[in-house]
Order: C-alpha cells, then structure tokens, then sequence
C-alpha cells in the first residue's frame, strides 16, 4: 500500500484501543500491561497545498493497516500532535516499538488559551466544531470487555464505521488545535516533551538522604512537641 507522506512539520494522530481493565481506574501503564491490550484503530490527519488528507488504519478488519501504519510511520519526517499525548505515546511504545515518533501534545495549547483539556470540549470552544456525542458510547461497545472486537463481529456493524470516523475527527481536531494555536504555544509545548522525555529517563533520588530527612522531620516533630 503507497500512502501519502506528511511532508510538513505535524499530523494529527488519535489512537482507539481494547483493554480488559478500565483505565481511568488502573492507569495508563496498567493498562497498556494487560495481556489483552490491542490497538483497533489509527487516524492521521494533515493539510498540504493538495489538501487534507485523512487515513485511518482499521487493525480488526484490514489485514494489512499495521504494516501499513508501520510504514507510514517509518517514511514519515513529521512530528505527530496528539490530545493528552501521553496515551498516544504509550499506544506507539507498547504496540509499535520500532518507532521514533516524536509525538507533541495540543492539550497544553488548549490549556494556554483557557480550553478544556478533553479533546470533544476543546474543539467546540477553541475552534468552534461541533463534537461527534457518540463517543461514549462506541468506546463502551468496542473498547471495554473480555476480549477485543474481531472482524466478524465488526465488519457489517454500523457503529464500527462510526467508530472509524470519531477516532478520524479527534485526529483532526488535535491537528487544528495545534496549527491555529501553536504559535504563541510552541514553549509550553516544548517543556511538556522535556518533561515526558525526564519522567521516561527516571529521575534518580538519594534513598538514603531521603530517609535521613524523614528520621529529622519526625525528630523535630517530637522536639517541638516537647517544647510546645
């Protein structure tokens, strides 16, 4: 398959994955560790003097969208701008591990000018689009249960086509997000990847200091009490 390649500096990604645990309650590393993780569906999303251009890689249905996802990535020079990039980050590292994406977050551009930092309130209040409401409720049918969506189960299903379409237009709107206000936001950006990069590294901590300062702090509070 020969798709198009960004050949400009950003293209919206949004990711829609399966996971038998809820991840508002385990987390983000939790859940990506479950044995039944699985990417469903990748949308990417750019504009050039051709045009917008919009793929989304079906992972259920079409046999060949993750080599197709792989080489896309693999050819593209672009930065990819995601909402809360930090799931998109994770989704690339646990799934696609060979990649060198560098995947920069339009949530902080939404924050900086007063938007929300869910994706469906930022779009509607920064932009002024109208948000797909059913997001809720595909993300409830395909990307939480026992076992993921096959392609039996989806591929005559109208929700599974509608489903493709909202995982298209949160690619695009990040996108928006990022080239209408990225301007006056490239710093704020550029110091949330530092950070992600710092918190990937690890930060290296004293234990022994630590403990020495947790054996004052105590102390202190035993002597002020004393005193008190």
């Amino acid at each position: 398959m020969t798709l198009p390649k960004p050949a400009h500096e950003i293209f919206g990604l949004d990711f829609e994955t399966f996971g038998s645990r809820n991840l508002p309650v385990v987390g983000l590393d939790n859940y990506l560790a479950d044995p039944k993780f699985k990417p469903l569906i990748a949308a990417v999303y750019w504009e050039s003097e051709l045009g917008a251009h919009n793929i989304v890689f079906d992972f259920v249905c079409d046999p060949s969208a993750e080599e197709a996802f792989t080489e896309f990535l693999a050819h593209s020079n672009a930065k990819a701008i995601a909402h809360n990039a930090g799931f998109e980050r994770g989704v690339l590292a646990r799934s696609f591990p060979g990649s060198e994406l560098e995947i920069l977050d339009s949530a902080v551009s939404s924050r900086c000018y007063g938007g929300d930092s869910h994706l469906k309130n930022a779009g509607p209040q920064l932009l002024g689009l109208p948000k797909l409401e059913v997001g809720e409720r595909l993300i409830r049918k395909f990307s939480i249960g026992e076992d993921p969506p096959t392609a039996e189960q989806v591929s005559d299903d109208p929700d599974w086509e509608l489903f493709k379409e909202y995982c298209s237009q949160d690619a695009l709107v990040s996108y928006q997000l990022a080239t209408h206000l990225q301007s006056q936001t490239d710093r704020e950006v550029l110091y949330e990847t530092l950070t992600h990069d710092m918190n990937q590294a690890g930060w290296p901590v004293d234990i022994p200091l630590v403990k020495e300062m947790q054996r004052r702090y105590l102390e202190n509070q035993v002597q002020a009490l004393k005193e008190f």
